[in-house]
């Protein structure tokens, strides 16, 4: 769906606002993009992004830069790494915006055999601390950058389809990072995943007791961002958590919404994740309504 489409049906929903996700014909950084007849890289560019929002009542609550392309383990560059990130703080920037996602980009298989996964050829599998060793310098130094010069914060998502895809992974990334402005997002469907189901985990599964709820009480002062949506178990095309809609999947909703209130994780935006489910614009209302429902259960003063 167009970018102008998708913000007037958000609005039209009653949406507070939105994350930006830079994929595809969505706005993002750099000069060789178009969007819309917009180019991505010029001032006058964010100010129409913003006008275009704000005609319909909508915020930016975050971006999702493009970066796919990289690798900090498998064959890391890490000046072209920083330099597209770079890009992506400033039109984050621009566009006002006070929070930017970062991932660990590599399959899980870098550290260990896992199957179904093929290793990238020409590669071999690292330990786990050598791992640590590459990525922990990469996210030190986007936050570095992202509160110095912008104030802004840095999420990671952990997710089954990149590394460090157990909860002792997750909390060693945490520990070493180790920056006031690094924080997670803490997403249900990846977290099922995750620490329910250990899928795509190199070696020895591990899992979180307490399943869901478990992982947002483990990690409640790391979350700053809570992602709603199903999980069905399954792993799509694209190497990651499916995002069914609500009521597609096997989540309790009544059960996990109190657990992650009572957690304190979190802020006050939850953001509903539809990634990569097929023609997730036409769920797009069901989910609010769902959200909405439980938002007046469970939430309301």
């Amino acid at each position: 769906m167009p970018f102008a489409e998708l913000m007037k049906l958000l609005g039209e929903l009653k949406f507070n606002g939105f994350e930006l996700g830079g994929f595809d014909i969505h706005p993002k950084a750099g000069p060789a993009f178009e969007v819309g007849g917009w180019f991505a890289d010029s001032n006058w560019v964010c100010e129409e992004l913003k006008d275009l929002w704000a005609s319909h009542n909508l915020e930016c609550y975050g971006f999702a830069p493009d970066l796919w392309k990289h690798s900090f383990v498998a064959k890391p560059n890490p000046k072209a790494y920083d330099a597209d990130f770079d890009a992506a703080l400033k039109f984050a920037d621009m566009l006002n915006i006070d929070g930017i996602r970062v991932d660990t980009l590599d399959k899980p298989n870098v550290i260990g055999d896992v199957v179904g996964l093929n290793r990238p050829e020409g590669t071999n599998a690292v330990s786990f601390e050598q791992a640590l060793q590459l990525v922990v310098p990469r996210f030190k130094r986007c936050c570095e950058r992202a509160h110095g010069e912008f104030g802004m914060n840095v999420l990671w998502e952990p997710e089954p389809g990149f590394l460090f895809n157990k909860p002792g992974q997750i909390e060693a990334v945490l520990n070493e990072v180790d920056c006031h402005n690094f924080s997670l997002i803490g997403d249900v469907c990846h977290f099922d995943h995750i620490g329910v189901r250990g899928s795509l985990q190199p070696g020895e599964k591990e899992v979180q007791e307490g399943g869901i709820g478990g992982m947002f009480q483990r990690f409640a002062s790391s979350i700053k961002r809570v992602h709603l949506i199903d999980s069905n178990g399954e792993i799509n095309q694209h190497g990651t958590s499916a995002h069914p809609p609500f009521g597609e999947g096997t989540v309790n909703f009544d059960e996990l919404i109190p657990q992650i209130l009572a957690a304190g994780a979190g802020d006050d935006t939850w953001c509903i994740d539809l990634c990569f489910w097929p023609n997730a614009a036409k769920a797009i209302a069901s989910c609010k309504d769902f959200a909405d429902a439980l938002n007046v259960k469970h939430c309301a003063a």
